[in-house]
């Protein structure tokens, strides 16, 4: 494999196990819903170096996602 590859599915690894570390730590430490569901996505922003992040829930008449907690570009 070549040098700049292999670097960036390092980087990628590493950015990705950043994010896993701090969203368990937050998901030990918050009790409230809404307050772990913004924190994930700023996590998943700041840590995981994602451009958006966003958590929703089924709709059940639908069966359509929709998003509850959202960060990141392009967020409209």
């Amino acid at each position: 494999m070549f040098p700049g590859i292999l670097e960036a599915k390092i980087s990628k690894v590493d950015r990705l196990y950043h994010f896993t570390s701090q969203l368990n730590k937050v998901i030990l430490r918050t009790a409230d819903e809404e307050a772990l569901f913004k924190e994930a996505c700023r996590i998943a922003i700041d840590k995981g170096g994602f451009k958006l992040a966003w958590i929703g829930i089924i709709n059940e008449k639908t069966k359509i996602p929709e998003p509850l907690i959202y960060e990141g570009a392009d967020v409209d």
